[in-house]
């Protein structure tokens, strides 16, 4: 199979570097090449997209693109897997968002929104709540007590669209769906907020909840008016009275994708394929939890050295960085700031994380940067969430 990988920071890098490790043709298209050395050997990096583009089978992205990708895409026939022009608008401004969850009746925090920060001195004036949440582009800023409104108020940028919302009391959750631009591909999954500071991901699939039906099948429409392929993210808050969105994005999140591939029971070229063809109304995945978290190094430069211990069994729990194959084995690159990512399942997080933690000792880097005592962190997160009545 011929892929396209389209990045702009590589969290989806891992997914190139896997697809190469099966034998799969794979080409990589940042708008960059300096200072970079990972990949070498497993794929091939172009300078421009257009050629690459004709000869793919379809794209996968992990971002924003410039246009002219876009526009060959469609020239070409070629779907692509993680991005469209209006997702990568909704993923960028709150306003564009609020704006089409309110279009389809998706129950929102209570939500005000102002032209410009100008028209605020009057607006707050009938704004009764004492906390409120200021959200533009993908900025928020809280305020605690009214009266502190007008200092945030001199912080917010003039000519653009401002969302005032009242913040909800409860338990902070994602729920992922996969779609192929037709369909939601079933089952749904969950994971915590907490991943992007903890460069780590716990996810459990999630079979016939009609609290997952009410939150997230109402953007289907959207998503299939716009063909838009590959994960979409729903942030909810959960109490015991409601279940209310907070935010959504569309796109390949890191370190979360690589869990989920862990979990699922084809080869991953097989079902980007049939996400990109609008073939994938279900999947086979396990019904463990499936637990990820990246490996990077603190040495300051440590291009060239050896990476120890993988082997038939555990290479295929890895997914490659910030490293480069030669002959005689991979070593560690540079350019970007994880060697690799590890994950794991089991049939609780304790299992799924120790799984991948034993396998990261094995795997050797020098002076591993990871994050210990994860469990610690995620059992709390679910135990709140089973006590709430949503698992």
């Amino acid at each position: 199979m011929n892929v396209l990988l389209v990045t702009r920071d590589f969290r989806s890098f891992g997914i190139a570097t896997r697809l190469a490790k099966e034998n799969h043709e794979v080409t990589v298209y940042t708008g960059r090449t300096k200072g970079m050395s990972f990949g070498e050997g497993l794929v091939k990096f172009v300078a421009h997209p257009l050629e690459a583009i004709k000869e793919c089978q379809f794209i996968i992205v992990d971002g924003p693109i410039e246009k002219s990708i876009y526009d060959w895409s469609k020239t070409y026939n070629k779907p692509v897997v993680g991005s469209s022009p209006m997702t990568d608008l909704m993923n960028a401004d709150v306003y564009k968002e609020v704006q089409i969850a309110q279009r389809f009746n998706i129950p929102l925090p209570t939500t005000e929104v102002i032209g410009d920060v100008s028209d605020m001195y009057s607006k707050i004036l009938d704004w009764n709540p004492i906390r409120t949440t200021i959200r533009y582009d993908r900025n928020s800023i809280t305020i605690d007590q009214r009266e502190w409104m007008a200092w945030a108020m001199h912080k917010l940028p003039v000519g653009k669209k401002l969302v005032l919302q009242t913040p909800e009391f409860g338990e902070a959750v994602d729920v992922i769906g996969w779609f192929d631009g037709l369909h939601w591909a079933e089952p749904f999954l969950l994971k915590s907020t907490n991943d992007a500071n903890l460069r780590a991901s716990t996810l459990l699939a999630l079979y016939d909840r009609a609290w997952v039906d009410r939150a997230v099948r109402p953007w289907e429409q959207l998503l299939r008016s716009i063909n838009y392929k590959g994960p979409f993210r729903v942030r909810l808050c959960l109490s015991k009275d409601e279940c209310t969105v907070l935010s959504t994005y569309a796109g390949i999140e890191f370190p979360s994708v690589y869990a989920f591939l862990e979990g699922i029971k084809e080869p991953i070229a097989d079902f980007f394929n049939r996400i990109a063809f609008g073939n994938c109304p279900e999947y086979d995945i396990t019904k463990d939890h499936m637990s990820a978290f990246s490996v990077g190094t603190t040495i300051a430069d440590p291009e060239g050295i050896p990476i120890l211990g993988l082997d038939e069994g555990n290479t295929k729990h890895i997914f490659f960085g910030a490293v480069a194959q030669r002959p005689d084995g991979p070593i560690i690159s540079k350019g970007l700031p994880w060697v690799y990512v590890v994950a794991a399942r089991g049939r609780d997080i304790d299992e799924s994380f120790g799984r991948a933690y034993f396998t990261a000792s094995v795997v050797k880097v020098p002076e591993p940067k990871l994050t210990n005592g994860l469990p610690g962190v995620y059992k709390p997160w679910m135990n709140r969430v089973r006590s709430l009545g949503y698992l």
